[in-house]
């Protein structure tokens, strides 16, 4: 999100801004009180900046780019530390300007958030492109390879036989995830009823990419250091 002048007032700091775009005296005011009463700050508009919550100076930048009435906005981080009414209504600004027809560009590392407000989305690990495509797409691309379940025993599991997995104890139930249908093996150790099968979420699909691209890369190293050993 950009900065805004933390001396000025919300007001001020539109109208200064504003001015980079040409507009008209009239244009300038009847898109600052738009604005500001679309992020929900047209009675704060009096206030200066610097007295705002970290979740008002987030709406205020929403505002600011919003002046000049872009097809694409870029949002970075928008919801980053700020509490959950904040990212309510910023969750609400993003779905009802994509209901007129902007295309938002969401840059975050909150994937439980971006699944929610995204129908489309890219995985980048290190600046570079894992996957592509809607959410369900990517979790769909993993069925049937990737497993998840919740066992609900009182007591950690300890390993699951072979192949890789991961698991969780969370007090009152074990959390699992693994490269293989484990609901005969879980259901025999555990009794069908204490198996239940979840779907992942897009952050433990992300995670799960983010490994197998790690041990592909340090499988290719290890093979071309042994092809040059030879």
């Amino acid at each position: 999100m950009a900065s805004e002048d933390l001396t000025l007032f919300s007001l001020e700091n539109l109208e200064f801004f504003g001015r980079f775009y040409r507009l008209t005296r009239s244009e300038l005011r009847s898109r600052i009180e738009d604005r500001l009463r679309f992020v929900d700050l047209w009675d704060e508009r009096k206030k200066k900046a610097g007295a705002y919550s970290q979740g008002m100076k987030q709406r205020l930048g929403i505002a600011k780019a919003l002046l000049h009435d872009p097809q694409i906005l870029f949002l970075d981080e928008a919801t980053s530390g700020i509490d959950v009414q904040g990212v309510n209504l910023i969750r609400g600004y993003v779905y009802e300007l994509r209901a007129q027809g902007k295309t938002i560009l969401v840059a975050s590392h909150q994937l439980d958030e971006i699944e929610l407000i995204c129908n489309r989305i890219a995985l980048l690990d290190n600046g570079r492109l894992l996957v592509v495509g809607r959410p369900s797409e990517i979790k769909d691309s993993l069925r049937g390879v990737l497993h998840k379940y919740r066992v609900h025993v009182s007591s950690p599991l300890g390993d699951v036989d072979g192949g890789r997995s991961n698991v969780w104890f969370l007090g009152d139930c074990n959390i699992v995830i693994a490269d293989r249908d484990l609901t005969e093996s879980l259901g025999r150790r555990f009794g069908d009823d204490a198996v239940e099968q979840v779907e992942p979420t897009l952050e433990e699909v992300f995670l799960w990419l983010l490994n197998d691209r790690r041990e592909d890369k340090e499988s290719r190293c290890n093979s071309q250091a042994s092809r040059g050993g030879e």
